[in-house]
């Protein structure tokens, strides 16, 4: 089954966010399935047009910026620390997008505020 993987960037704040969607509706929309069952899709509010919330909402309350992650893979280009602490939409390396963005540490919301610590 195909995913597709969000990334998120908050400009105020400077956070962001990684999320996947694993499944595809009838229209060939991919979604994920929220906490209470409902289907989210990418993007920045669900539920009523006046709140703000869903996964392209930062926790300041403003929208973020997003875009589907666009992963290439490249045998020829090792997967290093421009793809483990990237923050952008594009990856073109050995993993396919599957490190991009992993060295960013998460926090229970989702959200990457720093790099992780390296052992000394």
């Amino acid at each position: 089954m195909t995913m597709a993987t969000v990334i998120y960037n908050c400009k105020k704040c400077k956070v962001g966010r990684r999320v996947g969607y694993p499944h595809r509706d009838s229209r060939g929309s991919f979604y994920r399935t929220a906490e209470d069952g409902r289907m989210v899709y990418p993007g920045r509010a669900f539920g009523p047009a006046d709140e703000r919330k869903g996964d392209g909402v930062c926790t300041c309350g403003r929208f973020m910026d997003w875009d589907r992650l666009e992963a290439h893979f490249s045998e020829s280009v090792r997967c290093d620390a421009r793809c483990t602490n990237a923050r952008g939409h594009k990856c073109e390396c050995s993993c396919s997008g599957e490190n991009h963005g992993a060295g960013w540490t998460s926090d229970a919301s989702g959200l990457f505020t720093g790099l992780t610590a390296r052992p000394a």
